[in-house]
């Protein structure tokens, strides 16, 4: 079924997937935009409309004035791109979900973001590296019983030093002692947004409208810098793109090969 299908979109007006599909959903396409256009991008969760919204948001960091694309993740929520070429009728998730071919979709996005198209998918680097293993583990989880969902490092809003997320830093020290305190970044001016962390949450804490997260007793498995190309787990850290490369370049490879078989 095309994705700007008009009988798919009504449809999807009156459905809604589920809060973990959307997660999977707006990594995948969200992390294949940046893999197309690395170093270009980057990736944040945001909350426009003071807070309304629950946006993986993607945002150009090679100019002054920043294109950004909302991908709203809430209930009956919306990418914020035009279908047909009018803001007027926007794609919701069903059509994300159902689409036969995603391309159309990566390509909207991309016009909106004022980027060229490009004519061959970028080898994948240290600058993508990062978002595309999020969306793999996020992926593969999302039939489970318990399911992944990745959280910003920094916040959308007033917090302190650098608005990071200290709860989420402070699980995985040496995500600070490595990462954040000697870290550059060109999003907001804070090295806590290139971090994104990883968290299990299980179908009975997962609503409709939203996700129960305990930091306190809910601890995250992974930390990734997706500026630097680097995660962190509880006990080591590593450089993506050299473990990449030793798995042949695989991205299902790094993902066994780093989150089962170093337990993290």
């Amino acid at each position: 079924m095309e994705f700007q299908d008009a009988v798919l979109h009504e449809c999807g007006e009156l459905l809604d997937a589920p809060r973990r599909l959307k997660e999977s959903l707006s990594w995948e396409v969200a992390s294949e935009v940046v893999r197309r256009h690395p170093g270009q991008l980057m990736l944040a969760e945001l909350q426009p409309g003071g807070g309304q919204y629950d946006c993986l948001s993607i945002l150009r960091i090679d100019r002054k004035e920043t294109e950004t694309v909302h991908l709203n993740r809430n209930p009956k929520g919306h990418l914020n791109v035009p279908m047909r070429d009018s803001f007027d009728v926007r794609p919701n998730w069903t059509q994300v979900l159902l689409a036969e071919n995603r391309l159309e979709l990566i390509q909207i996005i991309e016009r909106q973001l004022q980027l060229q198209s490009p004519k061959q998918t970028p080898e994948t680097n240290s600058k993508s590296i990062g978002y595309r293993l999020v969306s793999s583990l996020i992926s593969s989880h999302v039939h489970n019983k318990t399911n992944l969902f990745a959280n910003h490092g920094w916040y959308d809003g007033e917090l302190g030093e650098r608005n990071a997320v200290m709860d989420h830093f402070n699980a995985l020290p040496l995500a600070i002692e490595s990462g954040l305190n000697n870290s550059e970044s060109a999003l907001f001016n804070s090295p806590a947004a290139n971090f994104w962390f990883l968290y299990e949450l299980p179908r009975s804490k997962q609503s409709r409208d939203y996700l129960e997260f305990d930091i306190g007793k809910n601890q995250p498995l992974l930390a990734i810098d997706c500026y630097q190309g680097k995660a962190y787990t509880r006990s080591e850290s590593f450089d993506l793109m050299s473990e990449y490369k030793n798995v042949g370049r695989k991205i299902e490879r790094l993902e066994l090969g780093m989150f089962v078989g170093r337990g993290a």
